[in-house]
């Protein structure tokens, strides 16, 4: 579309340098990735397409940091990674070769476990929005500017005031789509975030 034909040629005025540093810095690969708008995102998804990359301009139209802190952060296993899920009433990770793990090297149980965020968020643009993309933990910290264990520390006040920092404002951002038979949908994840100085103003807010 021709919108996307913008957004690709405002991607060709980024330093290469500056997008090796997006590539590597998130684990996202900005020179491989399609620019696209939601509307043909969300098409993508329909068509099945698995493990690929994309470049959208956007704004969040959902982000709810005020919300139940389960919403925002999530616990992990330290060895795998993986969430963890309460199990009959012990939040302990059920993979075995992690149960093992934390009986050879750790004594305290607690240590087996960090906190992440982990939030669903929604983006929109003027072809529509997509729901319940994947905000994980480190494009999170760096967008919100603060660590875990300081956002826990906020005021409910001080969560709102953050919220509203990012509600509604515009971002580019680097998407990824995985594929996984372990789920029943792709996952749709924020893989990094642009320089704002990136955000072409030739294309009209409106088209937001």
């Amino acid at each position: 579309t021709n919108e996307s034909v913008q957004l690709y040629e405002s991607m060709r005025l980024i330093p290469i340098d500056d997008l090796l540093n997006v590539a590597i810095d998130g684990g996202f690969n900005a020179l491989q990735a399609t620019v696209v708008t939601i509307q043909e995102l969300k098409q993508y998804l329909c068509d099945d397409n698995s493990n690929d990359t994309f470049i959208v301009q956007c704004f969040l139209s959902h982000l709810d940091l005020d919300g139940p802190l389960n919403q925002v952060i999530a616990k992990r296993c330290i060895f795998c990674n993986r969430s963890i899920r309460n199990n009959n009433g012990v939040n302990e990770c059920t993979e075995s070769e992690c149960r093992m793990k934390l009986l050879e090297q750790i004594s305290d149980e607690n240590l087996s476990k960090k906190e992440v965020f982990n939030l669903n968020v929604h983006l929109t643009d003027y072809t529509g929005t997509i729901k319940n993309v994947k905000l994980g933990d480190d494009v999170a910290r760096k967008m919100l500017k603060c660590s875990v264990d300081e956002f826990i520390l906020m005021t409910g006040e001080q969560k709102t005031k953050l919220k509203w920092t990012y509600l509604l404002e515009r971002f580019r951002f680097g998407i990824q789509i995985k594929n996984s038979s372990n789920y029943a949908k792709p996952i749709v994840r924020i893989a990094c975030i642009f320089p704002r100085e990136y955000l072409p103003s030739s294309i009209n807010d409106e088209q937001l």
